[in-house]
């Protein structure tokens, strides 16, 4: 699972605001000082990510109903 999550080819077609989503929110100072803004835009992207992942396998447990 972990290795689907991190897969470099949904993050190359992802959406490029998913990748930095919190850092949209935050002043342009803080973005380059705050170790903490940029560890939750990190989380904020694995968490998309396995959601997706989740939602992808249960589609498939589901048989695609």
């Amino acid at each position: 699972m972990i290795e689907r999550i991190l897969d470099p080819i949904f993050i190359k077609y992802n959406p490029k605001y998913y990748l930095y989503y919190p850092m949209m929110f935050v002043d342009d100072d803080l973005k380059q000082k705050s170790l903490k803004i940029k560890y939750l835009t990190i989380a904020s992207f694995l968490y998309y990510r396995a959601t997706i992942e989740i939602d992808n396998f249960l589609d498939e447990k589901d048989g695609g109903k």
